[in-house]
């Protein structure tokens, strides 16, 4: 009655399927797919970046995101790779005082997602109580051209310490022990991944001294992308009281910084990655897990090397925890508790065994 003939049904069909097909076919090529691979630039090999980057690559596989970690020189070369779209870098680890979004316009950051803390540590024979005394002395710093190395010397030019009247040298992390002990360098300033066997011996050996910063305060005044942190009197170790009194340190907050073409599935994906890398409870519950271990290898019948081993992965455990937010503290105190019975059971399968007594 309406004059509507089969015909005329089967040509709205036929156009509307030809204008859907035209919208998937305009979705598809302005919205492509997420990608299954990314590549993210960290850091040398056994320092922060490199560290949080096996964190996120295993979170990532949970996903079914293939993650490659570029090893870098740090933070400088992180921010040079992200701004050039041919390095095949879509993400990186950046830390303050590197570049702002005037500098580079193209990036875009994920959210903050810990603090990078530089440690100012030298030979217990010397007292420094100000940056200035450090005039005239050997310096270990982080490899040249590093983000690392870049904040530090700016710290310590305002404070007077330039190269013309310091030695400033580059130290790697698994050098600095043997640098101090040989009198190669007078004092080392640079950061260290938190659970770093060099950090841990640094803070815990008496033949060396944490500087105490009294005007972090004003280098948080003159640098605003520092900030003031205190490591409480026995946080690292309450019943040998280190450090012996609260210290004053300085630190800059680290970013997740990505390039602005990332697909936005995978923007949120990276968000989600960083609330799980560092959220403090589950920072916890992994530390927590791994002890498990620990406690049930002792169950069974271990040797001497399985028993060195488990010493290994204890110690390991314990550095990791000991430098931790003020809000979490109560986890700290229980999951130290636990650890401190695990080395009591560690050490009595240990003489049960007759083999070297743990230390």
């Amino acid at each position: 009655m309406l004059g509507i003939t089969r015909w005329h049904l089967f040509r709205l069909m036929a156009a509307t399927l030809c204008v859907a097909g035209l919208v998937w076919l305009g979705m598809a090529y302005l919205i492509p797919a997420p990608p299954s691979r990314i590549v993210i630039g960290t850091s040398p090999t056994g320092e922060h970046y490199h560290n949080l980057g096996t964190r996120y690559q295993g979170i990532l596989a949970a996903a079914n995101m293939n993650v490659e970690l570029r090893a870098t020189n740090g933070a400088k070369e992180n921010l040079r790779l992200l701004n050039d779209p041919n390095s095949g870098i879509q993400i990186a680890f950046m830390q303050g005082g590197i570049s702002n979004g005037s500098l580079a316009p193209d990036l875009m950051s994920l959210g903050r997602i810990d603090h990078q803390i530089f440690w100012l540590f030298y030979a217990t024979g010397d007292t420094l109580t100000d940056l200035s005394q450090l005039k005239g002395k050997r310096i270990g710093l982080g490899d040249e051209g590093s983000g690392d190395r870049a904040v530090c010397e700016k710290i310590l030019a305002v404070a007077g310490i330039t190269y013309d009247n310091a030695t400033l040298v580059p130290v790697a992390p698994e050098n600095v022990i043997n640098s101090l002990d040989g009198g190669a360098i007078h004092a080392v300033f640079r950061n260290f991944s938190p659970d770093s066997p060099v950090l841990d011996a640094l803070l815990r050996g008496p033949q060396y001294r944490l500087m105490n910063f009294t005007e972090a305060e004003a280098l948080t005044r003159i640098f605003p992308y520092l900030i003031r942190l205190v490591l409480p009197r026995g946080a690292i170790d309450l019943a040998q009281k280190i450090p012996s009194s609260d210290t004053a340190l300085v630190a800059t907050t680290n970013v997740l910084l990505a390039r602005k073409d990332v697909h936005p599935a995978l923007v949120d994906l990276l968000v989600q990655t960083t609330f799980q890398a560092h959220n403090t409870p589950g920072f916890f519950l992994r530390l927590y897990r791994r002890l498990r271990l620990v406690d049930k290898a002792l169950l069974s019948a271990a040797g001497p090397t399985q028993i060195q081993a488990l010493h290994a992965e204890l110690e390991n455990i314990a550095r990791a925890a000991n430098i931790v937010p003020m809000y979490s503290s109560e986890l700290f105190f229980e999951l130290s508790a636990h650890i401190d019975r695990t080395r009591r059971h560690l050490a009595s399968v240990n003489a049960q065994n007759g083999v070297a007594k743990v230390a």
